[in-house]
């Protein structure tokens, strides 16, 4: 199989809630064989705004002292994560917007992954601003992390709603997966037909629907696993799109989500809209989003 995973993002706050992160992304980049890039984004040293009026510069003393502090807690959370030996890169440390930066990296070194933290610190609820950010402005997968995730994931959830789009996102998606485990995960791939699909149709009954929806889910996943090698299981339901992922999520002990977007550097144009952007922020497992292959969106 060839490699796909060549170069992964990974930004780091030095903090303990980013040890499961750094430790996320250094399974994916160990497991894939591929380099790891990791990031420290701060802001510039409290001295720089006590500065007289008019200062536009900081000199370089002050920051490489602050780069030094910053590396030496670097150092500590290798040796939290019990990482000091195994010969990692040295990370990148500037001062600047955490995003920005894991966003110019990603296109400097062509990343085939960023990997990022739900949240920047402890305590904060949903999706931390940084992620969002990324999520935005990404044009490769973004894999999220929230909590300790179990790395490699055993048990996917897929949601998907069988367009073209949705079918490449999650070939790309198990793609990525072959390369950090051998077996394969578990997948439940899950479409949902909404009320107003069963019951604002002229042309077919509630029955025939349902119908139509398991058949056509059955021949997506035909296309996206065509020599049957991966365990997929599918799975159709009835409801409220959102509140059916949520209620998988917190149900059953899912690993990872795998969503697709529809842009490449759309976070609001999800393939399944805004639903899946409360996902992300929302349900407390990991998540991986797919953006559509570049070559796909280029001229």
């Amino acid at each position: 199989m060839s490699q796909h995973l060549k170069n992964i993002v990974v930004g780091t706050s030095l903090e303990m809630a980013s040890d499961c992160v750094v430790r996320t992304a250094y399974e994916i980049a160990r497991r894939s064989g591929a380099e790891l890039h990791i990031l420290h984004a701060h802001a510039l040293p409290v001295a720089y705004f006590a500065a007289p009026s008019g200062l536009t510069t900081v000199s370089a003393d002050l920051l490489d002292g602050e780069r030094e502090v910053r590396r030496q807690l670097f150092d500590q959370q290798l040796e939290r994560l019990g990482l000091l030996e195994a010969g990692l890169r040295e990370p990148v440390i500037e001062a600047g917007a955490a995003h920005r930066m894991m966003l110019e990296t990603a296109r400097s070194v062509d990343a085939d992954l960023v990997v990022v933290g739900s949240a920047e610190s402890e305590g904060l609820p949903l999706l931390g601003s940084t992620a969002d950010r990324v999520l935005r402005g990404a044009t490769c997968p973004v894999w999220v992390v929230e909590g300790e995730p179990r790395m490699p994931p055993r048990k996917v959830l897929a949601p998907v709603d069988l367009s073209p789009l949705s079918e490449e996102s999650l070939c790309r998606g198990l793609t990525l997966l072959d390369e950090i485990d051998d077996p394969s995960p578990q997948v439940e791939c899950l479409f949902v037909v909404t009320r107003d699909e069963l019951e604002g149709s002229r042309q077919f009954t509630p029955d025939q629907i349902r119908r139509l929806a398991h058949e056509e889910l059955d021949s997506f996943l035909e296309r996206v696993d065509r020599d049957a090698r991966r365990r997929i299981r599918p799975e159709v339901r009835e409801g409220d799109i959102r509140a059916e992922i949520l209620r998988d999520v917190e149900e059953h002990p899912i690993d990872l989500v795998i969503v697709g977007t529809h842009g490449r550097s759309g976070f609001e144009r999800f393939l399944l809209g805004s639903v899946a952007a409360d996902i992300a922020a929302r349900a407390r497992v990991s998540v991986l989003v797919i953006p559509p292959d570049k070559a796909d969106t280029d001229d």
